[in-house]
């Protein structure tokens, strides 16, 4: 049975390393730095390593446990140590892993800017577990910014005071104890623990922002403990005055990271106020009027944090697995400043590109970074965008966005373009899928089908029809959605990741110009004088492990065409026929094979159209009337016509 290994974050002990192996000083200063981790069942770490005296040391910070580092050794440019871990399955979801504690032996590299973690996990077989995890080296804290030059935009109020709207669990399968009473947001829950593990959830906003003023009420019992993150990310404390946290483990504190100059707090059960500001990764905190953290660096992410890439913006959010508490009063305002709100993600839910705004639909609300699986990769995560609407009027259809990128580079973030289906009531999800530099096929259609399954059991949660789920990709993208709909009953390429048991069937397929016959694909992936050459400058063969004609098997495993059946859903096919990268001929083979089928299939060909984005209005209009035709059940479409 294998390990879910449960590790978040929190702070471990200094760690030396004994160089046994002469390393360059390259290899040396490549470990040096700070690095946010995604550790293994999705949560965040924080990384430091240092040098002194030609001696490394550095502190691992993950959630709810201590752990000592020892034995570290830096030989033939890798990082190994050994942790004291329990690595059982946890003892609920989302809680603590269970077992006694082993020796777990780790090991770390570095490329550039990612280092890449792999904790070897003791099975009870005798056998070993290898979790492979990432993380990214953090920007060097900015200057002390002048707060006297800052300027802030209107006040946004986070909590309207009579519902949930624009807030969700933080971690959609614990228990929501969060309510609205009274214009307070008020969070009930029978723990009375400080342990970080609850079955009980945390509330965030939908919104995510970088840099801000915050101001907020709020009201602890007597030995009550919530907590307030900034970016979700910087947890500023929540307690009582008497609490047994004092310190830099008090109110009035960045938890763990800056203490308050002063005692400033109140009694439990009485209304405490915040007063907050987060410019350049510096805080300023106000404390029931009196300044107890002025402009102060904050080093890197606390306890809890969602993520800890501290260059990302994130959300407000409020910690609910620890004690009751109340809010009220929640507004925040943006920094407007054109030379520090870069990389804002304003309350307006625009997106800044290329020093361009591209106005998102009014009313949408964003839900970013969601994990679909409980791996700890970083590309297993999705977007979801849903558009505004009466939430009485019954869920909605969703389309699943699959970007391309030759299956070694791409983004959910690239999503503006295709924002236009907003605009017609449907949900919108992109997503993330590990790329071939990570893994070969059939690895990246494991996790697009995680994805679908993931959001099936999660729509009721977010107003999302499970019935209704279309798919669209370009390229690459395109391939995968094509995959998606013919192999809906394939259990070898469903994979065994996040939810199992439910369906990752899809109702319609938009392929745009997607590649779907590998063994009929007239390439140069598939020209032998690349025999003895590096074939990671060549997309195909990284996807596959090698070239065609070496891996004819996968190849065909690949190949969208090889699955077609009675029972798949209708597809939208669009392709240029000047497109040099993927022939015309992959989309024609597979229409005609489609249709004779029985399968509903329309194939657009447009003259002198290359591989690349369809921009104009005709072409987006096609796609809506597929999806309103499929998956609203609209009639006289256009492609009809």
């Amino acid at each position: 049975m294998k390990i879910q290994l449960f590790l978040l974050l929190f702070f471990s002990s200094f760690v030396v390393v004994h160089e046994s192996t002469a390393q360059t000083p390259d290899t040396q200063q490549g470990f040096l730095g700070n690095w946010g981790l995604v550790m293994p069942g999705g949560t965040a770490g924080w990384l430091t390593i240092n040098q002194v005296d030609g001696e490394f040391n550095g502190e691992l910070w993950t959630v709810g446990m201590g752990r000592n580092t020892r034995d570290m050794v830096l030989a033939n440019d890798t990082l190994t140590f050994l942790r004291r871990i329990p690595v059982g399955e946890p003892e609920y979801d989302g809680g603590p892993p269970t077992g006694a504690k082993i020796d777990v032996k780790h090991r770390a590299t570095v490329d550039g800017d990612r280092i890449t973690l792999v904790m070897e996990c003791p099975l009870d077989d005798g056998e070993v577990e290898e979790l492979i995890f990432h993380g990214k080296r953090l920007s060097p804290l900015p200057p002390k910014p002048d707060l006297d030059q800052i300027k802030f935009g209107d006040p946004v109020e986070l909590f309207n005071g009579k519902d949930l709207a624009g807030w969700r669990l933080t971690n959609p399968k614990q228990i929501n104890g969060w309510t609205a009473e009274n214009s307070e947001l008020v969070n009930t829950t029978p723990k009375l623990s400080f342990n970080p593990f609850s079955h009980y959830g945390n509330l965030r906003t939908d919104q995510e922002f970088l840099d801000f003023n915050l101001r907020l009420e709020f009201n602890v019992p007597s030995g009550g403990n919530s907590g307030v993150y900034l970016r979700g990310r910087y947890e500023a404390q929540v307690v009582d005055r008497d609490s047994r946290m004092q310190g830099i483990q008090g109110v009035g504190a960045i938890f763990s990271r800056i203490p308050p100059t002063s005692k400033a707090g109140k009694s439990g059960g009485e209304w405490q106020t915040y007063d907050i500001t987060l410019v350049d990764r510096h805080a300023t905190v106000i404390l029931n009027g009196t300044k107890v953290i002025d402009n102060e660096p904050i080093i890197g992410c606390t306890n809890g944090a969602l993520s800890a890439d501290d260059d990302a913006p994130g959300p407000i959010y409020l910690q609910g697995d620890h004690t009751a508490v109340r809010y009220r009063n929640i507004v925040l305002r943006p920094v407007i400043n054109d030379d520090v709100k870069k990389g804002q993600k304003p309350a307006n839910n625009s997106k800044i590109k290329k020093g361009n705004k591209v106005q998102l639909p009014d009313g949408v609300s964003i839900h970013r970074d969601i994990p679909y699986t409980n791996s700890g990769h970083e590309r297993h995560t999705l977007d979801l965008y849903l558009p505004a609407g009466d939430e009485n009027a019954g869920s909605r259809p969703l389309v699943v966005w699959i970007h391309g990128g030759g299956w070694w580079k791409g983004s959910k973030d690239s999503i503006v373009k295709q924002s236009f289906v907003l605009r017609e009531g449907f949900a919108l999800a992109s997503i993330n899928y590990r790329l071939s530099s990570d893994a070969i096929f059939p690895a990246q259609i494991h996790d697009c089908k995680a994805a679908i399954r993931f959001l099936r059991k999660n729509a009721e949660q977010y107003n999302i029809d499970s019935n209704r789920i279309g798919v669209w990709g370009s390229s690459a993208g395109g391939h995968l959605v094509a995959l998606l709909g013919t192999s809906g009953d394939v259990a070898e390429l469903e994979g065994d990741l996040g939810e199992t048991g439910v369906s990752s069937r899809v109702q319609a397929v938009c392929d745009w110009f997607g590649p779907t016959d590998f063994l009929k694909r007239n390439n140069r992936s598939n020209n032998p004088t690349l025999k003895n050459r590096d074939i990671s400058k060549h997309p195909l063969p990284m996807l596959l492990g090698g070239l065609i004609q070496d891996r004819q098997d996968e190849a065909r495993a690949a190949s969208p065409v090889s699955y077609i059946s009675a029972d798949d859903p209708p597809f939208l096919i669009m392709h240029g026929d000047s497109d040099l990268l993927v022939k015309l001929e992959q989309s024609t083979r597979f229409h005609h094979r489609l249709r004779d089928t029985g399968i509903p299939s329309t194939l657009i060909i447009y003259p002198g159209h290359g591989h690349s984005f369809f921009k104009e209005p005709e072409q987006h209009q096609q796609v809506i009337d597929f999806f309103s035709k499929h998956l609203l059940g609209e009639k006289d479409s256009l492609l009809d016509q």
